[in-house]
């Protein structure tokens, strides 16, 4: 609610509101542009894809629609794929929980024994930095 009790916002933006908008834009598209062009894009392509029969490399490609979908579970190999992925999935979750809350305690640990808490931050932030 804004300061006169009505819902939403009807006061203006100054220009140094304008200017931090705009400025946090740019900031944002590149990393907007390469999520576009490297999640969004190749992931719109596998979902089209997948309702052709097609080997990947010939121009033709044959519309298949769900008949993909309706023969997957009855293909070889499939059961062993959805557990494998299903464990790597719940191992890799558990991993990261069970990693960061111990590195949580590790970074709240006071007194003796204490490890450099900038260094422990820097390292726990360089992999981020990196990508």
């Amino acid at each position: 609610m804004s300061t006169d009790g009505r819902l939403g916002s009807s006061r203006r933006h100054s220009r140094f509101e304008k200017a931090r908008i705009t400025w946090g834009a740019l900031f944002i598209l590149p990393s907007a542009l390469v999520c576009l062009a490297f999640i969004v894009y190749p992931l719109v392509n596998v979902i089209i894809y997948s309702f052709y029969e097609w080997n990947g490399v010939s121009a033709t490609r044959l519309f298949v629609g769900l008949n993909n979908y309706r023969a997957l579970p009855s293909s070889e190999g499939f059961a062993d794929m959805a557990k494998a992925t299903l464990l790597f999935a719940s191992g890799t979750t558990v991993l990261v929980i069970v990693i960061a809350f111990f590195t949580a305690l590790i970074l709240d640990r006071r007194g003796k024994g204490r490890l450099n808490r900038g260094l422990m931050r820097s390292m726990w932030f360089f992999p981020c930095i990196l990508s």
